[in-house]
């Protein structure tokens, strides 16, 4: 198995951090690739370029669809621009962030609406080659939170390849080795976050606090300093033959981004066994 770093670990830190601070941060992680999520603006082919010229392989292009979650517009533009901005990156598969679509409240909803972009975004991914995933994505309002619901759409799209998020299936009481004996073969990528549990109260009014599927709550942590059992997570990857890319996602407001991947990257390292 080999290490990436998603650049929204760094992002998501807002001002503290620019673009251009991401190849270097991640490289000088120690992780092996960089998960893109968008291009912040810039030429894919010349991220591609800087990327490896660092030692970091693309090694998957993420995004969300704004003009579905967000914001009205013309979403099917979107996707379409995001394939393209993949596949001058050259990645060999992308995830989207399946966000609950804005003022959609209804699950059954929710998950009909995604299933008819699943199906188009299917169509892009046969003309491009590109491997589609989505992820079980945190959060009550998510139509795809445990490896059961991801299993239940992958029946109707059998194409549809998934991203595993070790931390997100957590938060929907999800048992650490029930994802990778379900989805097998069907999980493309690997995401690696950690949580800390805690009380209703605990961080009030902070964005980053998240009510989970499980009705419990939780707040972002570095990588294995949280309360999950990740490294169950890790065994139950290696017992069905998982071989390829973990994702480190580091989503906490301290320390700074570049000292959570780090500290992540090392804990997945130890792991490992590297």
């Amino acid at each position: 198995m080999r290490i990436a770093v998603m650049t929204y670990s760094i992002g998501q830190q807002g001002a503290r951090y620019t673009a251009d601070d991401y190849i270097p941060l991640i490289a000088a992680s120690g992780a092996q690739g960089i998960n893109w999520v968008g291009c912040c603006g810039r030429n894919p082919k010349e991220l591609r370029r800087r990327s490896l010229d660092a030692g970091l392989e693309p090694s998957c292009y993420t995004f969300a669809i704004e003009k579905l979650s967000f914001k009205p517009g013309d979403w099917h533009a979107e996707i379409h621009k995001h394939f393209d901005e993949a596949a001058a990156l050259e990645v060999p598969r992308v995830m989207t962030v399946p966000i609950p679509p804005k003022n959609v409240t209804d699950m059954d909803e929710n998950r009909r609406i995604w299933h008819g972009v699943i199906e188009e975004m299917l169509e892009l991914s046969r003309q491009s080659g590109i491997v589609l995933t989505i992820e079980n994505f945190q959060g009550k309002g998510s139509a795809f939170v445990t490896s059961d619901e991801l299993a239940e759409t992958g029946k109707a799209f059998p194409e549809l390849r998934f991203t595993y998020d070790a931390g997100n299936a957590a938060t929907g009481g999800e048992a650490a080795d029930h994802g990778p004996r379900l989805l097998g073969e069907k999980i493309e990528y690997v995401h690696f976050k950690d949580y800390t549990r805690c009380l209703e109260g605990e961080h009030s009014g902070d964005h980053r606090l998240l009510h989970g599927r499980d009705g419990g709550f939780y707040y972002p942590a570095v990588l294995g300093k949280g309360s999950l059992d990740l490294a169950a997570s890790l065994k139950a990857l290696q017992a069905i033959g998982y071989d390829d890319w973990l994702d480190v996602e580091y989503e906490g407001a301290e320390p700074a981004a570049d000292e959570g991947i780090i500290a992540g990257v090392k804990w997945l390292r130890n792991q490992l066994e590297i």
